[in-house]
């Protein structure tokens, strides 16, 4: 999930669990700090220098981009469901953060008042991705669609009726497949990019040539959209996130060898981002089940 700042000159990055910052050109690489999970949607890099994110599980943070110990900003309400806060969008000169709320009911924009600590969600609106253009409209994804409506900031209520600015946009899980510009620019992977119909497994070398063809048609033994694909240490063995629909996933083993399938999770609503044990006998993953978390 890479991400840009204001002046497009870095580009901060998570790797080995630490958030990072590499110039564009490729030159000064700098440790931001540890985040402590690994944020489940790109962080928002806003015009104080600061880094805000938010990892599953837990509210949002924020984080100089110099470096430092993330502060946290919102505690999730567990007692009212809450999973994870994510997605931020620093607003207003930094008074106010749009963010995505995820809970029980499927995700929801919401406004935090960052002076107050309090936060609200948008009343009649369920998307897992919403920014305020400089309109003063709330642009957000639902389905395969882009609607707006008139946002107040000041109240968190919205006017009108939601409008369809387009459509096409592809709905899988995982990194956001929108995004939008200070200037409201937005782009987008259309939904012909979905690898429903079938998809490719294939081993690649340094240079990008393809070398093998493991499997020609994987959605074919997986059903749903394939995602996060992770290979175990002795290449035999494939864990892949399968999303059955937009507000549930699962982890399924292939086994490269024999073209056998495990279904290894089944207890939703969402799991994800799965890690090999070197000896290729356990699976750690991120799982939004109550308590949202890591599980082996």
């Amino acid at each position: 999930n890479p991400f840009f700042s204001p002046d497009g000159n870095w580009v901060g990055f998570v790797a080995e669990g630490e958030l990072r910052r590499i110039r564009e050109d490729g030159t000064s690489r700098q440790v931001i700090g540890r985040p402590g999970r690994v944020p489940t949607t790109p962080p928002y890099w806003a015009d104080d220098d600061a880094i805000y994110f938010g990892v599953i599980g837990q509210g949002l943070s924020r984080v100089p981009a110099s470096g430092g110990a993330p502060t946290p900003l919102t505690q999730l309400r567990r007692e009212a469901g809450e999973i994870t806060h994510e997605s931020p969008q620093v607003l207003d000169e930094g008074r106010t953060i749009l963010f995505t709320l995820n809970g029980a009911d499927g995700p929801v924009p919401a406004l935090l008042n960052v002076a107050s600590g309090e936060w609200r969600a948008i009343q009649g609106i369920n998307s897992d991705f919403a920014r305020y253009a400089p309109s003063g409209h709330l642009l957000y994804r639902k389905g395969e669609g882009v609607f707006a409506v008139t946002l107040s900031l000041a109240s968190g209520t919205t006017t009108g009726t939601p409008q369809a600015v387009f459509d096409g946009v592809f709905s899988g899980q995982g990194a956001p497949s929108i995004a939008m510009s200070a200037d409201g620019t937005l782009a987008y992977l259309p939904s012909s990019l979905d690898t429903g119909v079938e998809g490719k497994i294939s081993i690649v070398d340094r240079s990008g040539a393809v070398t093998a063809v493991v499997d020609d048609n994987i959605v074919r033994l997986l059903p749903g959209v394939a995602s996060q694909l992770r290979f175990s240490f002795n290449g035999t063995t494939m864990v892949a996130v399968i999303q059955a629909d937009p507000n549930s996933s699962d982890l399924w083993v292939y086994d490269l060898g024999r073209g056998a399938r495990t279904k290894l999770t089944d207890q939703g609503p969402i799991s994800s981002a799965p890690i090999w044990s070197p000896d290729g006998k356990q699976v750690v993953f991120n799982s939004t089940r109550e308590p949202a978390g890591i599980y082996l």
